[in-house]
C-alpha cells in the first residue's frame, strides 16, 4: 500500500432568559522539554473523579457520596482559530465552525458510578446569511408523500446523544430534565425561526431552543470511553463534521490513578481556502474527495493539490476554488504530545465518516533517502485494553491481542497501552519496513510493510543496532472500506518523556477488576412508557433479523435503478404487502451475488491452483434492489416514526443477524446498550494478485462452482481455507477478523454473553430461545461494530436494566449513510 506525505472557550450563564458570554483562553502551550518543540495539552476536563472544573461547569455532593456535575453547554456557529503545530506555524482562522462552547476541543466530561450528569444545553446554531447551507439535510424523496411527510430537518436543529452511555430514555416529569432522547429536537426559534408551515410539534417532542438534560449512570455501569455529539436526522453528519463533539468518561477513581491516561480526539473536516492568508471556511462533507485524497491523483471534477502534515489540499476543476481537507487532533493541525515511556492513550474517531488505520512511525523515516531502498523500524505494538467505552481486566488477552494497525471506524474508542522504553516487553514488537522514492511528478512515495514479530534474542540484537526513535508520528495510514476510501495523512507526533510518570497497566487492570459496583443508587427507571407494541418479529431461527443496504429503488421502465438509496428494515415489517423474514434477506442477497457471478469474473482463474487474479464487485448503487421498496428513515407530521423492531426486558439474550446487503463496511449502532458480537460472516469483495488489474469477462458459472464461497454464498469461516487465502484485497473477509476483532476477554460490571443465551443471571423465561452457535473467535462486547460486505454478524443483545426501557434508535454510524435513511426505531417495553 502506497503512503503519500509532503481554543478558545465560551463560558455561558442561564439556561433560559438572556445569555451572558464570556471568552476565556484555556489553551496552554508546554515548551518544557528536552527537543523545546511546543507540545499539547489534553482536553479540559470536568470531573467528579478529582473535582477538576472548568468556568462551565460545577459540582454539587450527595449526602450518599455521589455526586452531580452540571455543565452548560452552547452550540453555535463560529470563527475560531485553530493551532498547527502547537504554534510552531501560525494559527490559522477557521470560519463557520460548528461548536460546542467556542471551541473544537469542548471539555471532557468525568463521572463514576452512581454519578448523575446534568446538561443545560443552549441551541444558538445560525447559518450564514448567503444561504450556503440551505441544502444541508436535503435527501432523495422521491417516494414520499408530501401530504404525509414533514419537510427536510433544518440545519440550525439539533439535540445531544451521549454515545456509549446506557441511561434512561426520558423521565415522567419532563420540567425536570430529558434523558438521552434524539428522537426530541432543539430549533432555534430565536434566531431563525421554523420553516413556513411547521408547528413545533409536527417535530417531534420539540422544546424549543434550551433543555436540561439528565443523565444518572448507573451504579454498575461499564469503565470506559464514550463521547457526545448531536443526532438530528438528516443533519447529523454535518454538526459532527462541523465540530460539535466531545469527550465522556465513566471510570473507577481508585483505577484511574494507576493510568495517567493521555486522551486523543480525531475530527476532520473539509474547507475551502479563502483569498485571505490562512483562512478556510467549513464546507459540507463532499464523498467523492477520499478518492482524490487516497489515490493522489486527479480527475474531471476535483483535482489534488499535495500533502501536508495533518491535510490533503485539493481544488475544484471547474472554478479552480481550492480547498482543504483537514485532519485535528485534540482541535489542532499536527500538534505534539508528550507521552510517558510506559503510556496510555485513550483514542476516540470523533469523525463524521472517516474511518482510520494508525500506525506508528519513527520520526527518523523522515529523514531517509528517496532510494528505493527499503529500511527497517521497531516500535512498540499497541496493546488494546479498552474498546467502545468497556475496558478488560484479562492482562493475558490483552498481551495475546497486539497490534501493529489500529484501525477505528467511525464512533470507535479504544485504550492502548503503548511502550516507548521496552517495545518487546510484552513479548512481540513491529516490525516497519518503508521504502521511499519518488515518482515521475516529484511526490515522495512511501511504501509500508507492517508486521508483529516475536521478541526473540535475534530481533532484539537487531534492535539493539538501531538508535532509538526520539519521537513517533502518528499516521493515518490510509484505508479503504468499499465505496468509501480513506486518504492517509500524518495526525500528530508522540514525543517519549522519562520524566513523565507512566502507566501501571497490570495495576490499572486489577483496580478496574476490584472496583465494586457504587452502592449509593443506580440510574433513575421512572422512564416515560413508550408506544405500545407486541413483541414479535423473531424468527424461526430463533434470531431477529436487519438488513442494512445500500442501492437503487425508484425504478425506470427498463427495470435499471434510477436514484441512489440507503435504508434499513427488519424482519417482520411490511415490505409491498410481503412480511420480510430471514429468507427475504437471503434472496435479496443471492440476487446480487448472481449478479456478481454473472459480471465480474476473469479469465484467470487457475483450477489446479484453484485461485483468481482478480475479483470485483459491481457498483451497488447502480444495481436494481429487486423487490425491496424504500424503507428509508423519516419523522412525519405529528412526529410518528416507524417502529422496526419491539421488544421487551428480559433476563436471557436476544440474537440478532445484521446483513449488510452492499458492497462497502456499514458501522453498526444500537443506542442504550452494549451487543455481544459472536460471530461474522464475510461474502464476496474485491481480490488482487500483486495489485495488477486483469481484463473481467463474463463466465456464467455460480461461485461456489469455484469453491470460492460455499452453498450459500458466503466465504468459509475459516478464510485461509479458502481458495482466495492469498489474493483478497485488505478490506476482504481474510483481514477483517484481524482488522476489527476485539479481545476475546472478560469485561468488568457487564453480563458478559455466551452463545447459549446464558448470563449469568438466574434463569427466566425468554421470548428467545437459546440459541447455540459453534464460533472460533469471541468478539467481545461493544456498541458499534462493521459489518462486512455483503456479509452479516451475529450480535446477542441483552436487554435486562430497566433504564432501557424507551424509544430509540439504531444505525449505521457513517453518518452520511444514517442521514440519508440507514436507521431504524426500536421500542423496548417493560418486563409483563
Amino acid at each position: 500500500m502506497k503512503l503519500l506525505q509532503n481554543a478558545r472557550l465560551l463560558v455561558v450563564f442561564g439556561l433560559s432568559g438572556l445569555t451572558t458570554t464570556l471568552l476565556i483562553n484555556c489553551q496552554k502551550s508546554d515548551t518544557d522539554h528536552a527537543d523545546k518543540r511546543p507540545v499539547t495539552q489534553s482536553p479540559p476536563v470536568c470531573s467528579t473523579l478529582t473535582h477538576s472544573i472548568t468556568p462551565n461547569c460545577k459540582l454539587e455532593s450527595a449526602a450518599d457520596g455521589s455526586s452531580t456535575l452540571q455543565y452548560s453547554m452552547v452550540a453555535s456557529r463560529q470563527n475560531i482559530k485553530v493551532k498547527v503545530e502547537n504554534g510552531a506555524k501560525p494559527d490559522i482562522n477557521l470560519n463557520d465552525a460548528l461548536v460546542y462552547n467556542g471551541t473544537l476541543l469542548p471539555e471532557r466530561l468525568e463521572l463514576g458510578r452512581g454519578d448523575e450528569l446534568r446538561i443545560d444545553f443552549r441551541n444558538e446554531l445560525t447559518m450564514p446569511s448567503d444561504g450556503r447551507f440551505n441544502s444541508i439535510g436535503t435527501h432523495d424523496h422521491s417516494q414520499q408523500s408530501p401530504e404525509k411527510d414533514l419537510p427536510d430537518m433544518q440545519p440550525q436543529f439539533t439535540n445531544l446523544h451521549t454515545h456509549g452511555l446506557v441511561t434512561p430514555w426520558d423521565f415522567k416529569d419532563s420540567s425536570q430534565g430529558r434523558g438521552d432522547n434524539v428522537l426530541g429536537i432543539l430549533f432555534n426559534s430565536i434566531k431563525q425561526g421554523l420553516p413556513e408551515g411547521v408547528k413545533p410539534e409536527d417535530i417531534c417532542s420539540s422544546t424549543g431552543n434550551g433543555a436540561a438534560y439528565r443523565y444518572p449512570i448507573a451504579d454498575d455501569h461499564a469503565i470506559g470511553l464514550n463521547w457526545y455529539h448531536p443526532h438530528p436526522h438528516g443533519t447529523s453528519g454535518f454538526q459532527v463534521e462541523g465540530g460539535m463533539s466531545g469527550l465522556l468518561m465513566v471510570a473507577d477513581a481508585k483505577a484511574e490513578k494507576r493510568l495517567n491516561p493521555i486522551y486523543v480526539q480525531l475530527k476532520d473536516m473539509q474547507a475551502s481556502r479563502l483569498q485571505a492568508a490562512d483562512t478556510y471556511q467549513f464546507e459540507k462533507f463532499v464523498p467523492a474527495v477520499s478518492t482524490i485524497c487516497h489515490d493522489k491523483v486527479s480527475d474531471e471534477e476535483w483535482g489534488f493539490d499535495g500533502d501536508a502534515p495533518g491535510r490533503c489540499d485539493y481544488h475544484a476543476q471547474n472554478s479552480k476554488q481550492a480547498y482543504s481537507w483537514l485532519f485535528f487532533v485534540n482541535g489542532q493541525l499536527f500538534p505534539t504530545v508528550k507521552v510517558p515511556n510506559a503510556a496510555y492513550l485513550r483514542i476516540s474517531n470523533s469523525s463524521a465518516n472517516a474511518t482510520y488505520r494508525l500506525v506508528l512511525e519513527p520520526e527518523a523515516v523522515t529523514g531517509q533517502p528517496e532510494d528505493g531502498k527499503g529500511v527497517d523500524y521497531y516500535t512498540s505494538p499497541f496493546r488494546v485494553m479498552e474498546k467502545d467505552g468497556m475496558t478488560t481486566v484479562d492482562k493475558a488477552t490483552t498481551v495475546a491481542h497486539q497490534s501493529c494497525t489500529l484501525p477505528m471506524m467511525t464512533a470507535t474508542r479504544v485504550g492502548v497501552a503503548l511502550d516507548f522504553a521496552k517495545p518487546g516487553s510484552a513479548g512481540f514488537v513491529c516490525k516497519l519496513t518503508v521504502t521511499k522514492s519518488k515518482d515521475g511528478q516529484g511526490r515522495i512515495t512511501k511504501d509500508y510493510n507492517v508486521e508483529k514479530v516475536a521478541f526473540t534474542q535475534a530481533v532484539e540484537e537487531e534492535m539493539a543496532k538501531k538508535p532509538q526513535a526520539a519521537a513517533y508520528h502518528l499516521i493515518q495510514e490510509g484505508i479503504d472500506t468499499g465505496e468509501d476510501d480513506w486518504p492517509s495523512v500524518s495526525l500528530a507526533t508522540l514525543v517519549p518523556d522519562a520524566n513523565m510518570p507512566g502507566a501501571d497497566f497490570d495495576g490499572y487492570q486489577l483496580a478496574v477488576k476490584a472496583a465494586k459496583p457504587s452502592a449509593t443508587h443506580a440510574a433513575r427507571t421512572d422512564v416515560l412508557p413508550p408506544e405500545k407494541c407486541d413483541v414479535s418479529a423473531v424468527d424461526t431461527d430463533n434470531r431477529r433479523h436487519v438488513a442494512l443496504f445500500y442501492g437503487g429503488t425508484n425504478f425506470d421502465a427498463n427495470g435499471d435503478a434510477a436514484t441512489e438509496h440507503f435504508g434499513l428494515v427488519a424482519s417482520g415489517e411490511d415490505n409491498d404487502g410481503v412480511k420480510v423474514t430471514a429468507k427475504t434477506i437471503d434472496d435479496w442477497r443471492k440476487d446480487y451475488q448472481s449478479q456478481f457471478a454473472h459480471n465480474a469474473f476473469d479469465t484467470s482463474y487457475q483450477e489446479g491452483k484453484k485461485a483468481f487474479q482478480e475479483y470485483g464487485v459491481p457498483t451497488l448503487e447502480e444495481t436494481a434492489l429487486k423487490g425491496l421498496v424504500d424503507h428509508k428513515f423519516r419523522i412525519e407530521k405529528g412526529g410518528f416514526i416507524k417502529t422496526n423492531i419491539c421488544t421487551q426486558i428480559g433476563n436471557q439474550a436476544e440474537h440478532w443477524r445484521i446483513h449488510n446487503l452492499s458492497a462497502q463496511i456499514h458501522n453498526f449502532h444500537i443506542h442504550q446498550m452494549k451487543f455481544h458480537v459472536v460471530g461474522v460472516r464475510g461474502a464476496v469483495c474485491e481480490a488482487k494478485a500483486d495489485g495488477q488489474k486483469v481484463q473481467r469477462t463474463s463466465d456464467n458459472k455460480p461461485l461456489h462452482a469455484y469453491d470460492f464461497v460455499d452453498a450459500d454464498g458466503y466465504l468459509p469461516e475459516n478464510p485461509e481455507e479458502s481458495v482466495l487465502k492469498n489474493v483478497l484485497d485488505d478490506q476482504c473477509s481474510k483481514s477483517y477478523a484481524d482488522l476489527f476483532a476485539d479481545l476475546p476477554a472478560s469485561f468488568t460490571q457487564v453480563e458478559r454473553l455466551v452463545p447459549t443465551g446464558t448470563t449469568g443471571t438466574a434463569a427466566a423465561p425468554s421470548a428467545i430461545a437459546p440459541l447455540a452457535v459453534k464460533k472460533a473467535v469471541d468478539y467481545g462486547m461493544h456498541d458499534t461494530f462493521p459489518v462486512p460486505p455483503m456479509g452479516y454478524i451475529d450480535i446477542d443483545v441483552l436487554l435486562n436494566k430497566p433504564e432501557q426501557v424507551g424509544e430509540y434508535v439504531f444505525h449505521c454510524h457513517i453518518l452520511e449513510h444514517e442521514d440519508a435513511g440507514m436507521m431504524g426505531k426500536v421500542v423496548v417495553m417493560p418486563k409483563s
